[in-house]
């Protein structure tokens, strides 16, 4: 296991290895002080499509600094607050940044994520459509996560979402009937969503 503290060798590790596609931590007693570390190295690679930390113990401050990281809209100034300490490679980043646009599937079941969590998760769908699969299996979101979801989903604004979300995984959540029921509905109106 190497909890938070090996998760400082993460920058290194996609530094050294940029063709690196997939990285797995599952199980790995990770929690938002090692999530801070994953999502400072997200914002450097452009070859990572699959990033798996299933079964950790991230929370929802770390998964928001992962989604931060994913949109990366920010300057160099504002990742550093949020980071602190900053990879030297940061400094050239510019006010107007793209999303990573290489990670393809996120995997963050087994988590302790809430429903305010996936609020920044709907920014990055709205900006980021590399996004094709996500998994948040048991965890803490309910009626209105999934709500926020299903909005970002669906592209409200009348946009659409190319390439099309092929999986979500919400199974043992605490959604209920109801906001199941709106989720779908907001799915439908998503052209694409299969």
């Amino acid at each position: 296991l190497i909890g938070d503290e090996g998760t400082e060798q993460v920058p290194f590790l996609l530094e050294m290895c940029h063709c690196l596609r997939e990285l797995h931590l599952s199980s790995n007693v990770i929690g938002d002080k090692g999530a801070r570390q994953i999502a400072r190295s997200l914002v450097l690679t452009t070859s990572l499509t699959v990033l798996n930390l299933n079964g950790n113990r991230v929370r929802d401050e770390g998964f928001q600094l992962l989604c931060d990281a994913l949109n990366n809209r920010s300057t160099y100034q504002d990742l550093k607050a949020k980071f602190g300490s900053t990879p030297r490679q940061w400094k050239g980043l510019g006010a107007q940044n793209a999303p990573n646009t290489s990670l393809t599937s996120l995997h963050l079941a087994s988590n302790w994520l809430r429903d305010g969590a996936v609020t920044g998760l709907a920014a990055v769908l709205v900006h980021n459509t590399s996004l094709t699969s996500i998994e948040l299996a048991n965890n803490r979101i309910g009626d209105a996560g999934a709500a926020v979801l299903g909005k970002a989903l669906a592209a409200e604004d009348g946009s659409r979402r190319e390439p099309v979300m092929r999986n979500i995984v919400l199974s043992c959540n605490t959604i209920t009937v109801s906001g199941l029921k709106n989720l779908e509905e907001a799915l439908r109106r998503a052209r694409g969503i299969h």
